[in-house]
Order: structure tokens, then sequence, then C-alpha cells
């Protein structure tokens, strides 16, 4: 019995989506609560710090720096779909973590 439940857990955590943790600038809404989903952009470079902008406040237009934050973020996915723009970010305490 242990060997079975040994190979279950074994093919769960070893199927899963690799990842990449990369470090970019986010711009993220002014409300947005722990384990909430947001579409969100890979969209270029952001001019002041030349890391990768991740727009997760697609609907704003004007974004303050004041909502951007520097920060490693998981992305999950495979290594077919990494260079796609468009994630689904889920927020978990001061992290976030995307996926395709």
């Amino acid at each position: 019995m242990a060997a079975v439940i040994f190979l279950f857990i074994f093919l769960l955590v070893g199927c899963g989506k690799p990842s990449r943790i990369r470090r970019v600038v986010v711009s993220y809404p002014e409300h947005w609560n722990d384990r909430e989903s947001r579409n969100c952009v890979l969209a270029g470079d952001d001019p002041v710090s030349k890391l990768p902008h991740l727009n997760c406040d697609l609907p704003a237009t004007d974004k303050p720096r004041s909502r951007m934050l520097i920060m490693d973020v998981k992305f999950a996915t495979t290594p077919e779909r990494q260079q796609y723009v468009e994630w689904t970010c889920r927020r978990t305490h001061s992290s976030l973590i995307c996926g395709n």
C-alpha cells in the first residue's frame, strides 16, 4: 500500500508543468486579493528598470509607478509555451504564480 501511495505522489509531482522563476516588474491593480487570479501580459521591458514588464492591470491606461514592483514570479508552463505573452496569474501572499 505504501508503494502505491508513493507512486501516486511521485506521478502527481513529477507530471506537473515545469516552472521557471523570472525577475520582472509587475503592474498590479489597486485591489488584488490573495488567491485571486488575473489575466496578465508579459510585454516588453520596463524603461526604468530594463526588466520584463508583467502587466496585471490591463484595463488601466495610466499605470502609476507606485503600483509597480520588482519581484520574482514563478511561470509554470510547458517549454513550448514559455515564450507566450498572455498569462493567468494568481496572487499568493507576497508572490505570483503564472500559467498559460
